[in-house]
């Protein structure tokens, strides 16, 4: 199932929060619809990482230093973030995929972004 939406976060939270959370089975995250593969900006993981939802990490590092840019997060988290290496791959000459996996934290802490 594809979705695209134009939900705030906190719109897109609440809804997932009604279906429920994310559960795993010891093998990939599974939500009643299936995986879900959220795709947007620093905001959009920013809000999802807070709130425990994200359960793997996809990154790519290319080959070419940027001058400026965005950070991967558009807000502090409150904690650190461990996550576990689980798989990488060279996808070309330049660009290196990581699939980084997050051992589960607590469901009962629901806030991890640094409010101003």
């Amino acid at each position: 199932v594809l979705e695209f939406t134009s939900e705030v976060p906190a719109q897109v939270l609440a809804r997932i929060r009604r279906v429920g959370p994310p559960v795993s089975d010891g093998g990939e995250a599974e939500h009643p619809a299936g995986p879900i593969l959220i795709l947007g900006g620093s905001h959009l993981y920013a809000e999802f990482a807070a709130a425990d939802l994200i359960d793997e990490w996809h990154l790519t590092v290319e080959s070419c230093l940027f001058g400026a840019g965005r950070p991967l997060l558009a807000q502090p988290l409150r904690q650190s973030y461990p996550l576990k290496l689980a798989e990488s791959r060279l996808l070309n000459d330049s660009t290196l995929w990581l699939r980084y996996v997050v051992p589960r934290f607590s469901r009962g802490t629901t806030d991890r972004i640094l409010r101003p």
